[in-house]
């Protein structure tokens, strides 16, 4: 008796992963006979080119258009202006949480069971949205003039009176925001209203932070991490800290139902995550997907916990946002 029970488990499981990986070829046969996915990003184009060109490798006969919207943050202002005037519009979208609030209330985006398409169950995830990558807020600092015995390694360690005036980031909040979720939002205000009475530098680009404190304009800084790499990389004394807890700001992917070509856009959100497409996009774009262990990423983050508000708590994050906005509004240098 058991060892039937046994046999009927194991068909049953082998029945499931075949319907599994049956939608998926049947969204991937579907996708083949109509227009380009067109994916909306903020990335380079030539990053964007060296995923799709990996995708392509399973995927020949689905085609892909990227169009690259510098900064991602009136992606969804764009899709719902053409889907209004009825033009061609996204398929997918990869793009951070703010930006899916408004497609939500006009009911544009697709909801569907992404473990269905072999999504792991333990990544977090709605049936709008699926997490691609995600932007991490770290500590950076001169290498050069500040000796690793005396390195910053904590938050209250680089805002501190040590770099008033020599401390640099950005001037928007998001890093902040989902810093919220394990430090607290007292807490976290109390931090950074004591930034602000360190003057820092705010900068209107990330990338600017790393590029001043290899210059020497700054001592240190809070930025992403994927937006110091070029500057890193280039050999520059630049030194990355990862801080406990680690704010991540999630790139999203999610589908638009009206779109060009939905059912590609579904098969290729659902290859960003598996472990192929995530290593290729953390290569391509240097932002990494912290829930699947083999990325460089989840490697970096290490030990550390993840901080990142709920993506469904939408009214919450924006209004933490604002009020940190104005926060900072209060430092007067921006570069």
């Amino acid at each position: 008796m058991r060892a039937k029970s046994a046999s009927a488990l194991m068909a049953a499981l082998a029945f499931a992963t075949f319907a599994r990986a049956d939608e998926l070829s049947d969204l991937a046969a579907k996708a083949t006979t109509q227009q380009p996915v067109l994916w909306y990003e903020s990335s380079q184009p030539e990053q964007i080119a060296l995923v799709t060109k990996a995708f392509n490798a399973k995927y020949p006969a689905i085609r892909i258009q990227y169009v690259r919207i510098p900064g991602g943050n009136t992606i969804a202002a764009r899709i719902i202006q053409e889907t209004q005037a009825n033009a061609r519009t996204a398929s997918l979208m990869t793009s951070g949480s703010t930006q899916l609030a408004p497609l939500l209330e006009r009911k544009l985006v697709l909801s569907r069971d992404w473990q269905a398409l072999r999504v792991a169950k333990d990544m977090p995830q709605t049936p709008f949205a699926i997490p691609v990558a995600t932007s991490m807020f770290v500590g950076l600092y001169n290498s050069r003039k500040i000796p690793a015995d005396k390195a910053p390694a904590t938050w209250d360690d680089f805002i501190s009176k040590r770099f008033e005036g020599k401390l640099g980031t950005w001037v928007r909040p998001p890093g902040f925001v989902d810093l919220v979720a394990l430090h607290g939002e007292d807490k976290t205000r109390d931090l950074l209203k004591r930034l602000v009475t360190l003057k820092p530098l705010l900068y209107a680009a990330p990338e600017l932070i790393a590029q001043q404190i290899a210059a020497g304009e700054i001592d240190a800084g809070i930025g992403f991490f994927h937006s110091s790499q070029a500057t890193i990389d280039s050999g520059a004394p630049v030194a990355v800290k990862f801080l406990d807890p680690t704010p991540i700001n999630t790139i999203w992917g999610v589908v638009i139902e009206k779109g060009s070509n939905p059912e590609g856009a579904q098969v290729l959100a659902a290859w960003l995550v598996s472990p192929e497409g995530a290593r290729i996009y953390e290569d391509a774009t240097k932002r990494g997907n912290p829930w699947l262990p083999g990325t460089e990423t989840a490697k970096r983050v290490g030990s550390n916990r993840i901080s990142q508000m709920p993506l469904m708590d939408m009214a919450n994050t924006a209004r933490i946002s604002d009020d940190f906005s104005k926060i900072l509004g209060d430092v007067r240098a921006v570069r």
